[in-house]
């Protein structure tokens, strides 16, 4: 968020929280390979003040649990937000202020890997 800096919480390790987080997303009809660069999106939103964590995250029963792998420089951290606003009538219709658990996998390349 503009003005606002990320922490990352490693005091309950192997636990860790980052927020605040904005997560930016876009869908674009056909192929995103295939877009042009004046394909505009058909919907552009943006998720304010998410908090992601490796602990267990759930959403209407449906769960999820983020991890740490120091050996393969691997983490998942999971979140759950709320779908904001946007003009695309199917999103409006069928997604619009739904709750959602997400997951994000992030992997760093070891250079010192044999």
């Amino acid at each position: 968020m503009p003005g606002t800096t990320t922490t990352l919480d490693w005091s309950s390790y192997p636990t860790i929280t980052l927020s605040p987080v904005e997560l930016r997303i876009k869908a674009y009809e056909g192929d995103y390979v295939e877009l042009g660069e004046d394909d505009r999106p058909i919907v552009d939103i943006i998720i304010p003040d998410v908090t992601m964590t490796t602990g267990e995250v759930c959403v209407e029963g449906w769960c999820d649990k983020g991890y740490l792998d120091a050996e393969k420089l691997e983490a998942q951290v999971v979140f759950k937000a709320e779908l904001p606003q946007a003009d695309y009538a199917p999103y409006k219709k069928w997604l619009e202020g739904q709750e959602i658990l997400g997951a994000m996998r992030i992997q760093v390349p070891n250079p010192f890997a044999k």
